[in-house]
């Protein structure tokens, strides 16, 4: 009895021991790639401009860890393939155009697995091919009081104009204006800081707007010699023993303050913050010419008021 009861122990024990192991195996990954839903293009001169971010994931959630052909649709045909693209890649290609009126681009990119397998199609773009303005010529930037102040030559056919900068080393250039005259102030400007710009001719088409050609990028770096406007509405209160003086505040935000001068000659060495000053050292009957200035934080100082005259009791 003692052994056979040891045997059937170890029977349970194997029969326990299986109801622990793992159930059925799961079926393999497919690794099929996610579709593209972030499809844009534009026209640009003869070319089209096709961008878009290759998947990163697979259609079961699963880090993508190589991706096969990228095919790119126009229609239902398939125009140009690719391999070897990375996942996750931000992708830009540059596609020769025919123009011809009223043709119409429908685009779309499909992407495959390494096996040759497919989600589908990404999200369909429609794009109008139109003629495409001439570059502008003859850009010019200057620096201005209120920022950088930009002209170039109009374009035939141009329905507006992007206005593109990079500031600093920066290589990209970024879209800071879009006008449809031929001029535009880029009034987000530091002094000092060196800045380039180029502009773009846009015409607008039934499904957005065709680019033209670049112009030639134009550099600049803005300084402040542009000094506060003069100061207004002096008035001149006298008394046996001093002349007060007061004004308008400068409306510029960069005034740093204020000079005085009495007959020609500066009163004060530093700029006086307040529109206000008192002249202690004058003379009883004697006569004095007050002017009044204004002066900015780079030290471009304002012309002189109208002089105003007293004579002291």
């Amino acid at each position: 009895m003692v052994g056979g009861g040891c045997w059937l122990a170890t029977l349970l024990l194997v029969f326990c021991v299986g109801c622990g192991a793992p159930g059925d195996p799961l079926p393999p990954l497919l690794n099929i790639p996610a579709r593209t839903v972030d499809l844009e293009a534009v026209q640009r001169g003869q070319e089209v401009i096709v961008t878009w971010t290759a998947p990163a994931q697979t259609t079961e959630g699963m880090p993508l860890k190589n991706l096969g052909r990228v095919v790119l649709l126009e229609g239902e045909e398939e125009r140009e393939s690719w391999e070897g693209l990375e996942p996750g890649q931000r992708v830009e290609k540059k596609l020769p155009v025919r123009v011809e009126p009223g043709r119409q681009l429908v685009l779309a990119v499909k992407n495959y697995s390494r096996r040759g397998r497919s989600e589908g199609q990404s999200n369909v773009v429609t794009l109008e091919v139109a003629a495409a303005p001439a570059a502008p010529g003859r850009v010019t930037a200057a620096a201005r009081v209120e920022g950088v102040q930009l002209g170039w030559e109009g374009v035939a056919g141009a329905s507006g104009y992007q206005v593109r900068r990079a500031a600093g080393d920066e290589k990209d250039f970024a879209v800071i204006g879009q006008v449809e005259s031929n001029g535009y102030t880029d009034r987000d400007v530091k002094w000092k800081a060196r800045y380039r710009y180029f502009v773009r001719p846009v015409v607008r088409t039934s499904t957005g707007v065709a680019e033209g050609g670049d112009s030639v990028v134009v550099e600049v770096t803005p300084e402040d010699t542009f000094p506060p406007s003069t100061p207004a509405g002096v008035q001149v209160a006298v008394t046996e023993s001093a002349a007060d003086l007061s004004w308008n505040l400068s409306p510029e935000l960069d005034t740093a303050g204020y000079y005085v001068y009495r007959d020609g000659a500066r009163l004060t060495k530093e700029p006086l913050s307040a529109p206000a000053y008192t002249d202690r050292d004058v003379r009883q009957g004697g006569q004095h010419s007050y002017e009044i200035s204004a002066v900015d934080r780079e030290g471009n100082e304002s012309p002189r008021a109208a002089p105003v005259k007293v004579t002291i009791p």
